[in-house]
């Protein structure tokens, strides 16, 4: 983490008068190791000073890095300022930062004449991961497998789709998840059609598909899957839809390569079910990177000129969507190599009980 400060100084080029300045809290532990996540980050050119109240002042000590400074604060307004007197430029994540903060910021330090935007520079260095950013996914990835092929012993017709989910929940945790990374999906039958159709009530049935997206959070980073679950026989436009979107997917992590844009990758899978007559219900991007959230930059989009360099660690996930009968999504979580992405997860794509 310290080298990561070292890389967002000589990004932004600090120097005598500057400084960057966060309070979100993928960043607080990106940059300094503590998971609190409320605080106030301030880097500078030669300091690093994280002001916590005192429910977390303990537990950041324990947690940051030698030399970052934990400071207490009781009342942030009045102590703040004085950690800006020689700060004229102050670095700021502008689509995070709200008005009201920012009305307050310029209020207690008026000195400060210039604001720039971090935002970038902070989202294209998490792109990248390092060795023990990708351990951490793969444990991450390990735990999501295991409590999938646990819940499978619980999928039958008359379980309800919330069943699964609190199934997927218990054995992730048990596994050493901190938690989820996401509200799971489980989405069957023409539930399957809505791409982000977190478990309900709704109760599994003979002759369905089964959408399941889920993902384990483990020590600040994120696992992201979807497998197909068929629940007996399925009918032939189902099975044809199954097989061209596994066949899409396929298709898109054999032939990307290292420093292809996102757009070009998202077309492996698209041009893919364009041939099949599927790419119309084909309604989201390829995929996203993931690290320390769910949804991180690189965006795998027919819009993105993004280049998915090495070590750049992101989903595959095509889906075909057909309001009112089912959908079909296979995803699976990759990393870019010099000689094309290599698969992290390894269970099977399609599952049927």
């Amino acid at each position: 983490m310290r080298e990561r400060v070292e890389t967002l100084r000589q990004r932004l080029n600090l120097a005598e008068g500057e400084a960057y300045l966060t309070t979100t809290p993928h960043h607080l532990y990106y940059l300094t190791g503590f998971t609190g996540g409320e605080g106030y980050l301030l880097i500078t050119k030669d300091s690093v000073k994280l002001l916590v109240d005192g429910r977390y002042t303990t537990q950041a000590t324990d947690e940051v890095w030698d030399g970052v400074e934990v400071i207490l604060f009781s009342k942030i307004w009045e102590e703040l300022p004085k950690y800006l007197e020689d700060v004229y430029t102050l670095w700021i994540e502008d689509n995070i930062i709200t008005v009201k903060f920012m009305g307050k910021l310029r209020e207690v330090a008026s000195h400060i004449k210039k604001f720039p935007a971090a935002d970038e520079y902070l989202y294209k260095m998490r792109m990248v991961k390092d060795e023990y950013e990708r351990s951490l996914i793969e444990k991450a990835i390990d735990i999501a497998q295991q409590a999938f092929l646990k819940t499978l012993e619980i999928i039958k017709p008359g379980v309800t789709e919330r069943e699964v989910a609190s199934e997927l929940c218990y054995h992730m945790r048990r596994l050493g998840a901190d938690k989820e990374s996401f509200d799971i999906i489980v989405a069957s039958g023409y539930r399957g059609a809505l791409p982000h159709g977190v478990a309900s009530d709704k109760k599994i049935k003979e002759g369905e598909l089964i959408v399941i997206d889920w993902g384990a959070f483990y020590k600040g980073y994120v696992s992201d899957l979807t497998r197909m679950v068929a629940v007996g026989k399925i009918s032939e436009k189902a099975e044809f839809t199954l097989q061209a979107v596994k066949e899409a997917q396929e298709t898109a992590i054999r032939e990307a390569r290292c420093c292809m844009t996102a757009r070009e990758i998202d077309a492996l899978a698209r041009n893919y079910l364009k041939e099949k007559g599927l790419a119309e219900y084909f309604t989201h991007s390829l995929g996203h990177g993931i690290g320390v959230e769910i949804h991180e930059m690189p965006r795998v989009s027919y819009m993105s000129e993004e280049v998915i360099d090495r070590n750049i660690i992101f989903t595959i996930e095509p889906g075909v969507y057909l309001p009112g009968e089912f959908g079909v999504r296979i995803e699976d979580d990759v990393m870019m190599t010099d000689d094309g992405v290599i698969v992290l997860s390894s269970l099977d794509k399609i599952f049927r009980l």
